[in-house]
């Protein structure tokens, strides 16, 4: 997150898809919203038991999710699928 700080980025809102509280860390840092255990918020049976042989199977929710919070909110969004994934720009080397 604070490589993407300096690129200027404001707000991250992290899904946890899997369950695993990895990002739980995360959650109290300023900017940062966590949405733990997505898969029970949403409340579908069918969601979760096909979450737990394949978790990336609800990341399009989330992602469609995510887009219809920020519209309008935003200038930009944009996904990134894991912490290990980062944005690069051609104007900020670092």
């Amino acid at each position: 997150i604070a490589y993407h700080r300096r690129l200027g980025i404001e707000r991250w809102t992290l899904y946890d898809l899997d369950g695993s509280g990895a990002a739980a860390g995360l959650g109290g840092e300023p900017g940062v919203e966590l949405v733990p255990r997505f898969p029970e918020e949403l409340g579908s049976a069918r969601l979760q038991a096909g979450n737990a042989w394949n978790p990336i199977c609800l990341e399009a929710i989330a992602q469609t999710q995510c887009f219809w919070k920020y519209r309008g909110r935003a200038k930009w969004v944009t996904t990134l699928h894991s912490f290990d994934e980062f944005l690069v720009s051609a104007r900020h080397r670092f």
